[in-house]
Parts: structure tokens; C-alpha cells; sequence
């Protein structure tokens, strides 16, 4: 009998130990590995400290997510995903303590951060994600957080999406076919995109910031949260906002913008093809080169009209209703407000 115990332990031990490094005997297209250490201390207190990895090779998804975690991404020149799962937590069920998972589903690499989640228990602390992604990544990327802000110096992908409910995202370059961001209250900040079909961002609460913007075309959707673009080369431009400020400055292209009560402040640095506003009780600024030929349409309930910088030949003019004509008229300009100013300025 004293053997037969043995035995059963030596083989459950040695599946323990194939279950926690991986698939014995798989390839290395297939390979994942984990290692997993939690310290304990006094007063319910762990640091978590697990490691996981999963060849790249042949996979299509990038998919990483985590719930009140630090995300950091970086790239680097392994064919290999990488995870580190760090930080300290407190809770007085050890069986509670969240967890690093680095599988593969199908054609997909996931990286996630797993919550047992027992009824009635309380878990603090603060922890961290860190995730290397091979630098020549060029297939689908998604990336999530729940009160956790994602932060990387360089993303690539055909297609990336980035998603946070209560977190900021920070990305100094992002390199891509297609780009979207969601967001609930957390702050954008972009450095440079260059995106080679749609970069599309949403926000209720959190306002969005980018420095270079590089695409055929950019959607902006915001509730209350403030938008900013410093530069964008774009084909077209459209935002929707409902009281958040939105201010863009577009070398050319078209733009078409929509707010209920935020101001609108749009500058074109070259030609524009068409720019078309409604506004309820936001003003509209439009600012376009002083040799800009366009012919404007602007309607007004009870807001104020100026377009004085420029040498207008005037079509047709009635109260707070003006349509005109500036040098060839080759491009539109179209603003409708119910209570907003509407000014047409140089550059």
C-alpha cells in the first residue's frame, strides 16, 4: 500500500509540473510556458510575480487584457510574446490572488490577467502587466484594461484596437492598417500614428490628445471629453461631439463636424476640399489660407456671422443667413448653428 501512495504522488507531481510549463512534447510553433511565485506576509499580504510566454509563429491575434493592472507593451526582437506579472495585493483569501494566463486559442495568442473571484472577498494592492511583442508584428493586436491605464512606445498591426474602461492610454507611435480606440473616462494620449486606412477614436468622459495623426481617414467621437489634434494628414475628417471641445489642425482634405454645446476649432494649413459643421450652441472657427477660394453657406438662428478677413462676393444675404464667394469657389464651406457664433478666419 506504502508503494502504491508513492507512486501516485511521483505521478501527480509530474503532471503538476507538465500542466505549469507548458505542452510535453509540442512544438515550438505551439509552445507556451508559465511560471508562477506568490510570496506571502502578514496581515493577508502577497507579491505576485508570474511569468509567461508563446511563440508567435504562425499566429494571426495578439489579444491581452486585465482588470486593475498597469499595462506597458513593448516590442522587441524575439518571435516570442513575453508576459511578466508583477506587484503586491492584499486580501485574506489566498485562493483569491489573481493570476497570469498565457495560452494560445486557435490562430490566437491570449495574455490575460485571471480573477478566481470567490463571493464576499476583498482584494487591494497594485499590480503591473508588462507584455514584449515581437517589434515586426504585423497581424491584429487587441489590448483591454478595466481601471488600468495601457502605455507603449511603438504598436504595430494590421489592425489594432485599444480598449479601456477607467484607464488613460499612452502610445507614442502607432504603425497600422486600421486603428480604433474606445474608451469610458480615461485620457488619450497619442504621439504619432500613421495608419494607412481608418484611425477611429471614442470617448465619453476622457479627453484625447495626439501630436501626428497620418491617415486616409480619421472619426472622432466624444460626449463631453475634450479633443485635440496638433497635425493630421487625412482625406477626410469627421467628429461628433456632444459638449466636449474639439480643435484639429488639418494640413488639407475635407472635415465634417457636429457638437450640441462644444466649441469647434478647425485650421487647414494648405487646400481643403469641404468643411461642414452643425452646431446647436457651440461656436464654429474655421481658419484656412488666406488664398483659399471657397464659396460658404452659414445659417444662424441667433448666432453671429464674421467672415471679415476675407473679400467676399456676396450671393445672397438675408438675417443670419449668409452665402458667398471667395476667389475661384473651388471649395464648400457649409455651417449650420442655432445659437453658435460662426467665424471664417485666415490663417
Amino acid at each position: 500500500m506504502i508503494g502504491f501512495i508513492l507512486i501516485v504522488s511521483v505521478l501527480l507531481g509530474g503532471l503538476a509540473l507538465a500542466k505549469g510549463f507548458g505542452k510535453v512534447g509540442s512544438s515550438d510553433s505551439d509552445k507556451t510556458s508559465s511560471k508562477s511565485e506568490t510570496r506571502g506576509s502578514t496581515l493577508g499580504g502577497y507579491s505576485i510575480d508570474d511569468t509567461g510566454s508563446a511563440s508567435a509563429s504562425g499566429m494571426k491575434n495578439i489579444s491581452i487584457s486585465a482588470v486593475s493592472s498597469e499595462v506597458k507593451i513593448e516590442t522587441h526582437r524575439s518571435n516570442e510574446v513575453e508576459a511578466y506579472f508583477h506587484g503586491k495585493v492584499t486580501t485574506l483569501n489566498k485562493d483569491a490572488l489573481p493570476y497570469l494566463e498565457v495560452k494560445k486559442d486557435g490562430k490566437t495568442i491570449i495574455v490575460r490577467i485571471v480573477y478566481p473571484n470567490p463571493v464576499n472577498v476583498s482584494i487591494s494592492g497594485r499590480t503591473w502587466l508588462d507584455v514584449k511583442i515581437p517589434e515586426d508584428w504585423k497581424n491584429a493586436l487587441e489590448v483591454s484594461t478595466v481601471s488600468g491605464q495601457i502605455t507603449a512606445p511603438q504598436l504595430n498591426g494590421e489592425e489594432i484596437k485599444l480598449n479601456t474602461t477607467s484607464g488613460s492610454i499612452n502610445v507614442a507611435n502607432i504603425n497600422g492598417e486600421e486603428v480604433q480606440m474606445r474608451s469610458t473616462s480615461g485620457s488619450f494620449k497619442i504621439g504619432k500614428a500613421i495608419v494607412r486606412d481608418l484611425f477611429e477614436m471614442g470617448t465619453i468622459s476622457g479627453s484625447f490628445e495626439a501630436d501626428n495623426i497620418e491617415a486616409q481617414k480619421v472619426k472622432v467621437e466624444s460626449t463631453t471629453g475634450t479633443v485635440t489634434i496638433k497635425n493630421a494628414v487625412a482625406e477626410k475628417v469627421t467628429s461628433a461631439s456632444i459638449s466636449g471641445a474639439v480643435q484639429m489642425n488639418l494640413q488639407e482634405g475635407s472635415a465634417e463636424m457636429s457638437t450640441t454645446s462644444g466649441e469647434i476649432s478647425v485650421s487647414f494649413e494648405k487646400d481643403f476640399q469641404k468643411f461642414k459643421a452643425n452646431s446647436v450652441s457651440g461656436s464654429v472657427t474655421l481658419k484656412v489660407p488666406e488664398d483659399a477660394g471657397f464659396k460658404a453657406e452659414i445659417k444662424t438662428v441667433s448666432g453671429s456671422i464674421d467672415c471679415k478677413d476675407f473679400s467676399l462676393k456676396i450671393l445672397s444675404s438675408k438675417k443670419n443667413h449668409l452665402e458667398a464667394e471667395a476667389g475661384d469657389g473651388d471649395s464648400e464651406i457649409e455651417v449650420y448653428t442655432t445659437s453658435g457664433s460662426v467665424s471664417i478666419k485666415k490663417n
